[in-house]
């Protein structure tokens, strides 16, 4: 039986722990000087899509933006934009804004300062000639040490305050929900056009997102 909308109280337990994970990881971020969200008034949000690009799922959604008018924000990770710079270009020429996301989402507190630094310029050299020096944390995960190094490269660092938690295998009306729910004036809500940890094809599918 299928428990993606009706989940037990493993699932519903699971979620609990997810969810309490990133928001303390968003609270942290923030007070360690990352940006969560842009103060306004106005009834707008900004999208942001990680861990891409992906040959199957970043054209989908670029075709959907397209269609709506929007632009959005792509984190990319250095492996896949070395893999696939026609995407690089396809998203740059479409008139999103590019953002470092490592060279292979690595968790940053996790390794030294060398292997940081190294981690962003890799990833940095493939994407300069579009890149907006935005640098998103791989999981969200920063601290002081890492921030320090970031601002002195000339990169913000940009996290989220509202995620559609489409890491777990749910439905586009789940994800909505969830993204409605955290959905306030300057958001910055937290997707994904591939998830670069999962090798399985199925799991990292992006159908349910876009």
């Amino acid at each position: 039986m299928d428990d993606s909308n009706n989940p037990g109280p493993r699932s519903l337990l699971r979620r609990v722990v997810s969810r309490s994970k990133r928001i303390g990881q968003n609270l942290a971020a923030h007070y360690l000087g990352a940006v969560t969200r842009v103060r306004t008034e106005q009834r707008v949000a900004a999208l942001t899509f990680d861990d891409g690009p992906h040959p199957a799922w970043t054209p989908q959604l670029l075709e959907l933006l397209e269609r709506h008018g929007a632009k959005a924000t792509f984190f990319v990770v250095g492996e896949m934009a070395l893999r696939h710079p026609e995407l690089i270009e396809r998203i740059a020429q479409a008139g999103h804004a590019l953002g470092n996301h490592s060279w292979n989402h690595p968790s940053f507190p996790q390794i030294s300062t060398e292997e940081q630094i190294s981690q962003i310029a890799r990833c940095e050299r493939l994407i300069s000639s579009h890149s907006k020096k935005l640098f998103r944390p791989p999981f969200g995960d920063t601290n002081w040490s890492t921030l320090a190094m970031l601002r002195q490269r000339g990169y913000r660092v940009i996290c989220w305050d509202g995620a559609g938690v489409d890491w777990e295998r749910r439905d586009h009306d789940w994800i909505l929900r969830m993204l409605q729910r955290q959905l306030r004036p300057g958001s910055i809500l937290l997707l994904h056009d591939h998830l670069f940890a999962y090798s399985s094809t199925d799991e990292s599918s992006r159908t349910e997102t876009f």
